[in-house]
C-alpha cells in the first residue's frame, strides 16, 4: 500500500492527476472485474498493480472490453515504457538505430509482453527471447498463447538457439528473470567490454 501510495503523489506532482490507491483482498479475476467495474464510474482510469501473470493479462484484456477509460498495468506498461525511453537513448549513445538492433530479453513476468509489443511498434524485429525453459521458439508446445502472438509478429523462430549464442550477437539483453540466467557475471563482462551488449537488470 505505501507505494502505491508514493506513486499517487507520483500522479498527482507530474502529471496534475489526484490518485489514491485501493486495495482489493481477491484473486478471482471476475470478481476482480465485477468490482472495479462497479467503481469506475468515479474513476477516469485505472492503475492496476502487483497481479502475476497470466492473470494480469486477463484481467487488463477483461477490463479494457468493457470500460471506457484507460487501463493501465504498471508491472507491463509502466516497466515497457521506462525501458524503451532507456533503449533511445541507448541508441543514440552508440550511434546504431534502435530498429537495426539484435535484443535479447530474458524472462517473461508481466513486463516481457509489454515489452516486446512496444519494441515492435517501434519497428525492432530482431528479439530473441527466453523464459525459465529456454529459447521462446515455434518447436516447443509448452508456450502460452501471450507468447505465440510474439513469435507471429517477429516471424517464426524454429532454430534453437542457446542464451550464450544469443549473447555474442545480441546489442541489448534486457535482463528481466529473477531466476534463470545460465550464464555468469563474467560472460556479461566481457560481451560489455567488446561493445556487444547493453544489459539492463530490471527486477
Amino acid at each position: 500500500l505505501p507505494v502505491l501510495e508514493m506513486k499517487s503523489m507520483i500522479y498527482a506532482k507530474f502529471a496534475g492527476i489526484n490518485a489514491f490507491p485501493i486495495a482489493l483482498e481477491s484473486q478471482d479475476i471476475d470478481g476482480m472485474v465485477s468490482t472495479i467495474k462497479n467503481i469506475s464510474i468515479n474513476f477516469s482510469a485505472i492503475h492496476l498493480e502487483d497481479i502475476k501473470a497470466p492473470n494480469c493479462f486477463i484481467l487488463e484484456k477483461k477490463l479494457s472490453e468493457i470500460l471506457d477509460i484507460p487501463v493501465l498495468h504498471i508491472d507491463q506498461h509502466g516497466t515497457a515504457i521506462a525501458i524503451l525511453a532507456w533503449l533511445i537513448n541507448a541508441s543514440k549513445v552508440v550511434q546504431k538505430e534502435l530498429t537495426s538492433m539484435s535484443i535479447l530479453v530474458n524472462g517473461a513476468w508481466a513486463a516481457w509482453i509489454a515489452i516486446a509489443n512496444l519494441l515492435i511498434v517501434m519497428w525492432v524485429k530482431n528479439i530473441s527471447l527466453f523464459d525459465s525453459k529456454g529459447h521462446i521458439s515455434n518447436k516447443r508446445n509448452d508456450i502460452t498463447d501471450e507468447k505465440k502472438a510474439i513469435l507471429n509478429k517477429i516471424g517464426e523462430r524454429t532454430q534453437d538457439l542457446d542464451i550464450e549464442t544469443a549473447l555474442r550477437n545480441a546489442d541489448v539483453f534486457i535482463w528481466l528473470s529473477v531466476g534463470f540466467i545460465p550464464v555468469s557475471y563474467t560472460h556479461l563482462d566481457v560481451y560489455k567490454r567488446q561493445k556487444k551488449v547493453l544489459k539492463v537488470e530490471w527486477n
